[in-house]
C-alpha cells in the first residue's frame, strides 16, 4: 500500500493528521510552537515519518544537525541534503554526511538519498553510484531513494519519456538492487497526475504533495480535471488562511488523491 503524506498550510495542520498515516516534515519550521505541536502530535499515532532537508523550499540545513533534530522530535527517517538538478554536488552531500556522522547513527536511523540527473540513465548511475557508496561504508541506515517531482519537467526526452521516469526509476531500483531499498516520491505532479495510480504496482512506498491545499488555495477541484492544470505553491502558502469553500475543496481534493493513489 502506498501511503500519501500531506504537507497543508499550518492551518490546516492538525485537522490534516490521521491514525496510520505517514508524515513529511520540514524542518525551517520546528523552531515554531504550534508545528511542533503538530509534528508532536502527528508522531504519535503515525505509520512512518520522515524529515525533510528543506531543499525544495530553499532552506537547506546541515545533515549533522538534521540528524540532531530527528533524533530530539523521533522521526524515522532523515532525507540527506541534495542540490536541485545536480547530481555530482548531492552525492559530495552524501559523502560530506558519511565523513561527519558517527557510524552508529547510520544504525540508529533510516536514511533516504534524493535521486539526481538529467535524464533516465544518469539518474540510473546516480542509484548505482549510491549502493556501491553504501557497500564501501557499510551504512546500514541508507535504505531509501527519494525521487523529486522535477524529474518529470527538467530531464531529457519527450513528454511519454517525462511522465514515467518516475515510475522507471522506481523500477530500476526494485529489479536491479533486488528489493533492498524503499522508494518515495518527493511530491506529485499535477501534468502527469495519472502516475499516482501506478504507485502501489511499482512498489512505491510513500509520496508527499501539497497539492489539495494548492488547489484549494486557488479554488480548483481536482477531481473535475483529467489533467490539472499546473498550479505552483502559492507565496506565502504555510500562512494562508481558507475560507468555508476553501476548506470544502481541500477536504475533497485530499480524499481525490487518496482515491487515485489506492485505486478505489
Amino acid at each position: 500500500m502506498t501511503s500519501l503524506a500531506l504537507i497543508p498550510p499550518h492551518e490546516y495542520a492538525l485537522a490534516s493528521i490521521n491514525k496510520d498515516q505517514t508524515y513529511l516534515f520540514l524542518p525551517q519550521f520546528l523552531g515554531d510552537t504550534d508545528y511542533k505541536e503538530y509534528v508532536k502530535t502527528a508522531r504519535n499515532t503515525a505509520r512512518w515519518t520522515i524529515l525533510d532537508n528543506g531543499a525544495f523550499e530553499g532552506a537547506t540545513i546541515d545533515g549533522l544537525d538534521l540528524v540532531s533534530l530527528a533524533s530530539y522530535y523521533s522521526i524515522d527517517e532523515v532525507v540527506v541534503p541534495d542540490v536541485l538538478g545536480d547530481a555530482e554536488a548531492t552525492l559530495r552531500s552524501l559523502g560530506t554526511l558519511i565523513e561527519d556522522l558517527d557510524p552508529d547513527e547510520w544504525h540508529n536511523r533510516r536514511y533516504a538519498v534524493v535521486v539526481q540527473g538529467t535524464s533516465y540513465d544518469e539518474c540510473c548511475s546516480f542509484i548505482d553510484r549510491v549502493v556501491m557508496m553504501k557497500n564501501t561504508y557499510a551504512l546500514s541506515g541508507l535504505k531509501t531513494f527519494c525521487i523529486p517531482k522535477h524529474l518529470g519537467k527538467t530531464t531529457y526526452g519527450n513528454e511519454i519519456t517525462r511522465s514515467t521516469i518516475r515510475l522507471r526509476l522506481a523500477n530500476y531500483i526494485h529489479s536491479k538492487h533486488t528489493d533492498r531499498f524503499e522508494v518515495h516520491f518527493l511530491g506529485a505532479m499535477p501534468n502527469y497526475i495519472g502516475e499516482l495510480a501506478h504507485l502501489q504496482t511499482y512498489n512505491v512506498r510513500s509520496v508527499d504533495t501539497s497539492m489539495p491545499y494548492v488547489y484549494a488555495l486557488a479554488y480548483e477541484d481536482l477531481p473535475k480535471w483529467k489533467t490539472p492544470p499546473d498550479i505552483e505553491r502559492q507565496e506565502g502558502y504555510f500562512d494562508m488562511v481558507f475560507d468555508p469553500h476553501q476548506k470544502a475543496l481541500a477536504d475533497a481534493n485530499v480524499a481525490y488523491l487518496r482515491h487515485v493513489i489506492n485505486n478505489d
